[in-house]
């Protein structure tokens, strides 16, 4: 992978002389103490946290992977002689089980487990009688999310986020997210953390996808201060619109670029926060093909010689969580979501190569289509 979303730098040129003018640790609420010896119960315990082994409930109670197999385990308290137990199991994705357990030792035994198709998030619902004995059963619930798997980390010098591969022809991609609070006294007298949604512009090898459009929000630090300036852009053509709104920290952001067919797009931005949208039909044919690849990123920028330069142009942003990152082709999919393609997630090192200093991280995808690049401190 050579390059990645290559674009021209006049836009932060631009932009610089507008704005110099202008885990899962959480605690089950269904668990409780045995009230007696024969009780079957569930056990709060820390939950796991997001890999990519399978799950195991219980003790855990919620629990995110990329593993599509997860184990159930029943804890059972005390003497269970003479106990029969019926359980049934709903998987939450239209499955469920029936066990029948009889004298079961004491503490955690496995009952079942269970393969998930689609990444998504799915309520385990655990209920069950005695049916022979005295014994006692408590009902219980647990969560299970399957995250969409992707490719090992793309280290670069310029981008953090996730791009789609060339595996389909793009019409439209959206998401939100808010704008960063950067850190502009600790950070580079020149510094940023641009945030923008995009459709094309990405160069693999010597595959090159189809020009740049783009839509998001600059966010620079000029002089110590924090100035945000939504834009729109197509790359290339140097052709950049700035909108003529002064964004805060903080506020709601969403986008999106639509491809109408025939060279012809539209982009949007709303700030959900401060009441205000902006965008229009790009007033212009784009040549080139149907867009074949899709981003969401967060960029660095040296605004004074106008480009996205180095890590040391990188404003410490702290962290920036995409939310309903989505794209369309023939019909409307999430990303990480039913039918889609695996993500490639791209995170920043000093010269873009895996030895160097890394300044950002990206998450795995939660469904539905969110993600958190957060950036580390050097």
């Amino acid at each position: 992978m050579k390059r990645l979303i290559v674009r021209p730098r006049r836009l932060l040129l631009v932009a610089v002389l507008a704005l110099v003018a202008a885990l899962c640790t959480g605690y089950p609420a269904h668990a409780a103490s045995p009230a007696s010896a024969g009780q079957a119960s569930s056990v709060a315990s820390r939950d796991a946290a997001p890999s990519s082994s399978p799950c195991t409930f219980q003790p855990a109670t919620t629990c995110q992977s990329t593993d599509h197999t997860v184990a159930l385990n029943i804890y059972y308290y005390g003497s269970q002689s003479g106990c029969t137990y019926a359980w049934d199991v709903d998987w939450g994705d239209g499955n469920s089980q029936s066990f029948t357990v009889t004298d079961p030792a004491e503490g955690y035994i496995f009952l079942t487990n269970h393969t998930y198709t689609t990444p998504g998030k799915y309520t385990i619902a655990v209920t069950g009688q005695v049916t022979a004995g005295d014994c006692v059963v408590n009902p219980f619930t647990v969560s299970f999310t399957l995250l969409q798997s992707t490719s090992p980390p793309v280290f670069n010098k310029f981008y953090s986020g996730y791009l789609t591969p060339f595996a389909a022809k793009y019409h439209e991609v959206g998401g939100t997210w808010h704008i960063p609070t950067l850190d502009c006294a600790d950070s580079a007298l020149i510094s940023g953390a641009s945030q923008w949604i995009g459709l094309g512009g990405v160069t693999i090898g010597k595959q090159v996808s189809t020009p740049l459009v783009q839509v998001g929000v600059i966010s620079g630090c000029v002089a110590g201060l924090q100035v945000n300036v939504p834009f729109w852009e197509v790359v290339p053509g140097n052709n950049a619109q700035l909108m003529a709104h002064l964004p805060s920290p903080g506020d709601e952001i969403a986008a999106v670029v639509d491809y109408l067919g025939n060279g012809k797009y539209l982009v949007g931005i709303k700030d959900s926060t401060a009441g205000w949208t902006d965008g229009g039909r790009v007033p212009f044919t784009v040549s080139g093909k149907v867009p074949t690849s899709a981003e969401w990123i967060i960029e660095p920028g040296d605004l004074v010689n106008g480009k996205s330069s180095t890590a040391a142009s990188l404003a410490d942003f702290g962290s920036v969580t995409f939310a309903g990152a989505s794209y369309s082709t023939s019909h409307g999919i999430t990303l990480g979501g039913p039918g889609s393609v695996t993500p490639i997630v791209l995170e920043q090192t000093t010269g873009g190569s895996p030895q160097g200093t890394q300044w950002t991280t990206v998450s795995t995808i939660s469904p539905p289509g969110e993600f958190t690049i957060t950036y580390i401190p050097n």
